[in-house]
């Protein structure tokens, strides 16, 4: 089985990233394949060095999801317009042009977008 879930919204503001990180991880360790496509704010989750004090670290979650076998992708497009490099990104993930996205979302059985 392949899951394929993408990501709308930034970290920390609402819900949306620790939602994402539960379905991805529950779903990795009942085998599916998992791609996680982080698209627009949502990049925001694999920029390295974050430092916040009373929430989950996301990109540390992140880090830890694609030691866990989830392909972590960020839009390269969406990435680069916010500033964001693939040398200041988290271990483990990388970025990708959209048309990744589709691709992996053609050929998944299950395909949820989180976000507004």
């Amino acid at each position: 089985m392949k899951v394929v879930i993408k990501l709308l919204l930034g970290p920390y503001t609402f819900e949306h990233s620790d939602v994402a990180t539960k379905i991805a991880e529950k779903a990795v360790e009942r085998g599916a394949e998992v791609v996680l496509f982080l698209y627009m704010d949502g990049v925001h989750c694999v920029k390295r060095g974050q430092r916040p004090r009373d929430f989950m670290n996301i990109g540390e979650k992140m880090a830890e999801l694609a030691r866990k076998g989830v392909k972590v992708v960020a839009c390269m497009r969406c990435a680069t317009a916010r500033g964001h490099s693939p040398d200041d990104i988290v271990e483990g993930s990388r970025l990708e042009p959209l048309h990744y996205f589709a691709g992996q979302a053609k050929d998944a059985d299950v395909v949820i977008t989180i976000g507004k």
